[in-house]
């Protein structure tokens, strides 16, 4: 493909597949060489790091820098002013409840939670907190509002965890897709000459770099999991919070008589 890489923000709802998304964007990337992450927010509403958004002015051509970072409306203008694309993974909010219940029981040091002495020490007591919120830690639904606008915005590229997993051909052709459209846009061209068995093979190359999944936060990388971990109560908590019918806004639910 006769065209130039346009730089790239990767950014992620935590615990959502960042890393997955990564992988992704890595199989033609290559992580900014200055600083490859930088985010704003992660476990919390309040946002962290905004007068360091120049830092995003360091990303060349051709590389990428990841983060959690909820909407600003600042840092979509840096993002734009600086030609920057943005890949948003995000995942099933009820998935995300328990990936995040095992992150912050977990031992590892690397995964460690900012406040892990506040949790309960049973996964089905970090599972409630995560839900509804502990300390000056948001419950999941706050901290979703948060990031929600980007999938609002037409120069994103938003990508489900579940269709990475399930459909990755799909995923990896829109998301080179993607990322041609952006750099004719920002060039002022109409189209790019675009070899259909390259294009073919730039596909099975991502797919194939998706799979390796090894990675320090990596755990199970299924979809569904609530399903074997949410207990009743569990469940009618979840749905007594999303007060916006989030799953079927998100199109993880047809309706709200879920269980």
């Amino acid at each position: 493909m006769k065209i130039e890489l346009p730089r790239l923000y990767v950014d992620g709802f935590p615990k959502s597949g960042l890393h997955l998304a990564e992988l992704m964007v890595a199989s033609l990337y290559h992580p900014n060489p200055r600083k490859v992450w930088f985010g704003t927010n992660a476990w919390t509403t309040e946002k962290n790091n905004m007068d360091k958004l120049a830092a995003l002015a360091t990303i060349d051509k051709g590389h990428y820098m990841k983060g959690h970072s909820g909407y600003d409306a600042e840092f979509d203008r840096m993002l734009t002013g600086l030609q920057i694309g943005m890949v948003f993974i995000y995942r099933d909010l009820r998935d995300v409840v328990v990936s995040q219940a095992y992150h912050i029981l977990s031992s590892d040091e690397h995964l460690k939670h900012p406040a892990r002495e506040l949790y309960p020490n049973n996964l089905q007591g970090v599972m409630k907190c995560v839900i509804e919120g502990i300390g000056d830690f948001d419950g999941i639904f706050p901290r979703w509002m948060s990031y929600e606008k980007w999938l609002h915005k037409s120069w994103v590229y938003p990508v489900k965890y579940d269709e990475l997993l399930k459909r990755p051909h799909k995923v990896a052709k829109g998301f080179i897709e993607y990322v041609i459209s952006l750099e004719l846009y920002h060039t002022n061209q109409e189209q790019a000459h675009i070899d259909k068995e390259h294009f073919h093979d730039t596909v099975e190359h991502i797919v194939k770099n998706t799979r390796n999944k090894g990675t320090v936060t990596f755990r199970k990388g299924k979809a569904h999991q609530w399903r074997y971990e949410f207990t009743p109560e569990l469940v009618e908590l979840f749905k007594e919070h999303d007060t916006d019918n989030m799953l079927v806004r998100l199109g993880f639910e047809k309706n709200r008589n879920w269980n």
